[in-house]
């Protein structure tokens, strides 16, 4: 957990799950990307009702910054670099407008090309 601001009434605390959630978000914009898949183990545990984001890692560095690790499927025959500069753009962008979180760095670790059906 991590503690952003400090106000007159109290302190607002942002769980690691709020930010991974945002980038699950961002991901569903770009068409064809996904993170990687859940292996079982994780299925039981998301059917037991624990909010599960497979690939998606993060760790606060100083000031408040913060690095995330993502490992993403891409559809097959797009440009590799271009989509994930995107990826890096938007989960920046959004974390900074959502939370105020300054996104130190984003590592993308292609995990898999999948073709479409």
């Amino acid at each position: 957990m991590r503690e952003i601001d400090r106000m007159n009434l109290g302190t607002v605390q942002i769980e690691k799950e709020v930010i991974a959630e945002i980038i699950v978000s961002a991901l569903h914009d770009i068409k064809g990307v996904s993170l990687v898949k859940r292996n079982l183990f994780l299925e039981i545990l998301a059917l037991a009702g624990k909010k599960i984001y497979p690939g998606v890692k993060m760790n606060f560095v100083d000031n408040g910054e913060v690095n995330i690790t993502i490992k993403v499927i891409l559809p097959f025959g797009v440009n590799v670099h271009n989509v994930s500069s995107q990826i890096q753009t938007l989960i920046k962008n959004s974390v900074d407008r959502m939370i105020g979180v300054t996104v130190k760095e984003i590592n993308i670790i292609i995990q898999g090309i999948e073709r479409g059906q």
